[in-house]
């Protein structure tokens, strides 16, 4: 029966010539083995579990706990669109440059990431628009959404467009929320305003992470898609 590992096994030393050396010296020391082998498992120093089904080797396990600890393999997503060319008076799909996407949450497009675990996450989007002589004088309304699963849930920035801001004109969303794996993101932009067809331009950026995994969603708490959402803002 080993010590390990529900206590530090503590042999007594042996000396040469002195004592004698019993089965049990051998035995004791192969169970004790054998329990650390069983408890650490065979290459502690690998992960097979890591978020979205990745796995890593860390190549000691002193670096593998080093690094969960620092939580260096909590998936990110980081990605930009630079010049968003806006049609007037409706939703526009952003499509993102992925700057950091080291788990592939992104399409190929650009336009979803795909959330691959279940936990506590951060989002949050970001748009800088370029203010003309028509979104000005007209006082266009500017507007920046998050869509979960494709559902506009209320994830919602609106800016009115006017002298004070018009140098700098952005929309800012920022959301944490439990959400199940599989669920996806995806930004939109409008700018609703009554001018003659040119072109508007904004910057808008996306960021997403992980903040720690949970076993389930809570339905009762989460948030859902909201009604009429064309009349909000």
């Amino acid at each position: 029966m080993a010590n390990y590992p529900k206590g530090i096994w503590a042999p007594t030393t042996k000396r040469g010539w002195y004592n004698i050396l019993w089965a049990a010296h051998m035995n004791d020391l192969q169970a004790e083995l054998d329990a650390a082998q069983r408890t650490f498992g065979i290459n502690p120093h690998r992960s097979n579990m890591l978020p979205g089904g990745l796995s890593r080797d860390y190549r000691t396990v002193e670096q593998r706990t080093t690094e969960q600890a620092r939580g260096t393999d909590t998936p990110f997503y980081r990605g930009q669109a630079a010049n968003v060319s806006i049609v007037a008076n409706t939703w526009n799909d952003v499509a993102f440059l992925p700057m950091s996407d080291s788990y592939t949450l992104a399409n190929s497009g650009g336009t979803v990431i795909t959330l691959n675990e279940t936990g506590l996450w951060f989002l949050a989007a970001r748009a800088e628009y370029k203010s003309t002589g028509h979104t000005l004088k007209n006082s266009a309304r500017r507007k920046l959404r998050i869509l979960l699963n494709d559902d506009d849930v209320g994830l919602r920035d609106f800016t009115g467009e006017k002298t004070e801001n018009a140098f700098a004109l952005h929309n800012h969303i920022s959301w944490p929320e439990v959400l199940a794996e599989g669920t996806t993101v995806r930004v939109q932009t409008r700018t609703d305003v009554t001018a003659p067809e040119h072109t508007m331009l904004a910057n808008i950026v996306l960021r997403a992470y992980l903040i720690r995994t949970t076993s389930g969603v809570i339905n009762s708490s989460a948030i859902r898609a909201i009604n009429n959402t064309e009349e909000i803002l």
